[in-house]
């Protein structure tokens, strides 16, 4: 009799239960249409009931066991406890339009009440589906062809909003090539930086294995650490026992999962294995059986266990698409359609950037060409900010099981943490970092920061553990960059001369200057001004085209930094600045980046007239400095004014700063065609140098004799001008043994003597001294 009281009454429930969620998806449905947006918990939820009515209905009325009396009762219970909420929370049709909207904003405050509704559903879920396919025995039905079994698999929209199909591609191959290989365990990692979307990609594949069938069995665990990964073993078990199975232990609990998965073919992954330094006993996780490991990991040594799929950023297609379905914009428009692609590529094509970005533009219903200007102005807010649905989440609080939705911000900092190294601390890793990204974000060098650390004393503290008795360590400054590569911090390489380069993704080069206090940030950017300015003074021979090409970018990214984070009182080119904004502009100018050569050079021109005046030698040879990056840049006029000023300014003095302004003068006449004028400055000059004995053995009245030679042949002097090519030519002889330049110096004259030497019709001389720059310039 009691039996068949249990049957009558397990029946009732199912019957129940089918009318309950019958009009709970009504009552869903029926907020849908009328509201904008709808709690994601509740349109997962939604998307779950009608499979759960199906499978009530399909249970047997005569079954009175006591495993699915309890399921089912406990299911009625929770059922009818989320139709009293919703029904009760949601607005209804017939609602007063004011009603149906405050009740709408109330349910969006309500996500965790829904999260915690729809885990409940699926743990309920699982248990229906375990109870259809269970065997008389205490194990589940091993057979191949039973129905397909998910568990605890991460509350996201079911639909992907981009599916990245060759990624998804890629990992079926790695699986598909251990067909070919004698391995006991089929291991694929998805390895990348935070944001590069590695658990959104893995619940694909997931998704999409358990759909077509190719692994009966679908698991998710946390990986994170050894205790998330036990307690994830214990939930499954707990939820397969049905409470026939006493467990003793934790091993008890794993060892009852293993047995299962032992006969049948699983899928599981592994997601958020960051931290294989100090969980290096995963594999003892990992069961037996026709089963296939996928993990998610920022470290490379993960890689270690199985083959590696990198992710490195969305293709533009990829990108593209996901900032229309964030944003809502018609990319269609080729407008709007160049500037998704200068989004996606200053975000530097980083999925959870993307995404982040779709939602901002969307919020701030931002047109998409005003995107990056606005995102320079609001970096910020944007890098912070998360939108109500958001799918990112961790559990951070080891103490409490709440997950945190997850920005770029958070992401990285949890890869900062992970920092660990024999020599180096994390603060030292995150100065290092910060200098970095204040350099730019591209190919920065060992040698920036082994030339700063070995010629300024005291040696910075932040660069002492790279050091031993005063001489650079170079192993323990790559030991630290290979801690940054296999945390997917950073990128690197070796150099063509065998220097160690570190680069940044632009994204993280954006955190790294907004991480630090806004006080701290001129600090950092006046040290980076420091290691240029020593890198470019140092003796270096020769660099190559490579190296400056990527110090020249150094240079612009600390020149934006300076600008945008330390303005007014820190004006580069005064102060402290002032002999560091000459280093910079020079090295522009003899790269031919005259521009910021002059804006440089006129930045300390200002300083020098406030703090000196207009007669001071030090205002003089910033003028003469001007002048040159003003004649590089074909700006003659402007230059002939600022130096007929100084000129007249200093007409009464002859040192070694006024004389080369009348020199300077003479070559900007020559550029403008104003030959006699020329003739007549140059000669003026020679003069003042004549007044000075101790000016004599200069070098420049060696350039002064040869510029004048050139002006004399251009007037038609020939004779003068050849008795000043070879002055010049015997003066650059003379110092040929203490000064390289001087055979370069050599060999233009002699093309210049060639020239003059053609033009008169002494071939044999001319041929001579071409051969002679010949040469010298081979």
């Amino acid at each position: 009799m009691a039996e068949a009281l249990a049957a009558v009454g397990v029946s009732a429930s199912i019957l129940h239960i089918v009318s309950l969620t019958a009009r709970l998806t009504q009552r869903i449905n029926e907020f849908n249409s009328t509201a904008e947006e709808m709690p994601r918990a509740l349109r997962s939820i939604n998307i779950q009931l009608p499979f759960l009515r199906k499978t009530c209905q399909n249970l047997s009325t005569g079954d009175e066991s006591e495993n699915v009396s309890i399921i089912i009762t406990e299911f009625h219970r929770e059922i009818e406890d989320l139709f009293k909420f919703v029904d009760r929370l949601l607005p209804g049709p017939g609602d007063p339009k004011l009603s149906r909207a405050i009740k709408a904003l109330k349910s969006i405050h309500h996500q965790e009440k829904f999260d915690h509704a729809l885990r409940k559903i699926e743990s309920f879920k699982t248990d229906l589906i375990l109870h259809c396919c269970q065997r008389t025995t205490d194990t589940p039905n091993v057979a191949t062809s039973g129905p397909k079994i998910s568990h605890s698999l991460p509350v996201m929209p079911i639909a992907s909003p981009i599916h990245r199909r060759k990624l998804l591609q890629e990992i079926a191959r790695q699986f598909s090539d251990y067909e070919y290989e004698a391995s006991m365990h089929k291991i694929v990692i998805l390895l990348g930086m935070g944001g590069q979307g590695k658990s959104r990609l893995a619940l694909d594949y997931a998704r999409r294995v358990s759909v077509e069938s190719r692994s009966p069995l679908v698991l998710w665990v946390d990986a994170t650490t050894k205790q998330t990964l036990i307690r994830a073993f214990e939930d499954i078990a707990d939820h397969w026992n049905n409470r026939k199975r006493r467990f003793i232990d934790t091993s008890s609990r794993i060892e009852y999962v293993n047995e299962i998965l032992s006969e049948r073919k699983w899928l599981l992954v592994f997601d958020n294995y960051d931290h294989p330094d100090h969980f290096i006993d995963v594999c003892s996780f990992i069961p037996a059986g026709d089963g296939s490991i996928l993990m998610t990991s920022r470290h490379c040594d993960a890689g270690l266990l199985g083959k590696v799929v990198q992710l490195s950023g969305m293709d533009e297609g990829e990108g593209l698409e996901l900032l229309r379905l964030r944003t809502e914009q018609n990319l269609d428009d080729p407008s709007n359609k160049a500037a998704a692609i200068k989004v996606l590529q200053k975000l530097g094509h980083l999925p959870l950037a993307i995404d982040q970005a779709g939602a901002y533009i969307r919020q701030q219903a931002l047109p998409l060409p005003y995107f990056i200007q606005d995102y320079e102005s609001h970096k910020q807010i944007f890098l912070n900010q998360k939108h109500v649905y958001w799918d990112y989440k961790r559990e951070l609080d080891k103490e409490c099981k709440a997950e945190t939705p997850l920005d770029v911000v958070t992401t990285w900092e949890l890869s900062v943490q992970q920092f660990g190294s024999t020599h180096v601390t994390r603060g030292v890793v995150e100065h290092i970092l910060t200098i970095a990204a204040f350099l730019g974000h591209g190919e920065i060098s060992e040698s920036l920061f082994r030339e700063y650390a070995q010629y300024t004393q005291p040696v910075p503290h932040w660069l002492v553990c790279f050091t031993k008795n005063g001489k650079w360590e170079p192993d323990r400054y790559r030991d630290m960059v290979s801690t940054l590569l296999r945390l997917s911090l950073a990128q690197g390489r070796n150099s063509i001369t065998g220097e160690c380069c570190l680069s940044l993704h632009p994204m993280i080069k954006d955190w790294l200057q907004l991480r630090i206090a806004e006080t701290d940030r001129g600090g950092y950017i006046m040290e980076t001004i420091k290691i240029l300015a020593n890198y470019i003074n140092a003796n270096v021979q020769e660099r190559s085209l490579q190296e400056v090409r990527s110090l020249l970018r150094h240079l612009d990214a600390c020149m934006y930094s300076h600008t945008k984070f330390w303005p007014g009182t820190h004006r580069f080119g005064s102060g402290h600045l002032r002999d560091h904004a000459i280093t910079f502009s020079t090295f522009y100018m003899s790269h031919g980046r005259y521009r910021e050569a002059e804006e440089g050079f006129l930045a300390v021109l200002d300083y020098d007239i406030q703090e000196y005046g207009d007669k001071h030698s030090y205002t003089f040879r910033t003028v003469r400095q001007v002048a040159e990056a003003l004649v590089h840049g074909g700006k003659y006029l402007q230059a002939h004014d600022l130096l007929i000023k100084a000129f007249h300014d200093s007409h009464d003095k002859a040192d070694l700063e006024t004389i080369p302004i009348v020199l300077a003068l003479a070559g900007v006449l020559a550029k403008l065609d104003r030959q006699t004028a020329a003739e007549k400055c140059s000669e003026t000059a020679l003069k003042g140098y004549a007044m000075r004995k101790d000016l004599a053995q200069l070098r420049d009245i060696h350039l002064m004799y040869e510029h004048l030679a050139e002006t004399k042949r251009y007037l038609g002097k020939h004779a003068e001008a050849e008795s000043l090519y070879l002055a010049a030519h015997r003066g650059y002889e003379a110092e040929c043994p203490y000064d390289e330049d001087s055979t370069l110096d050599m060999s233009r004259t002699a093309g210049g003597l060639a020239n003059l030497f053609r033009t008169h019709g002494r071939y044999e001389e001319a041929e001579k001294s071409y051969r002679e720059a010949w040469q010298g310039y081979k």
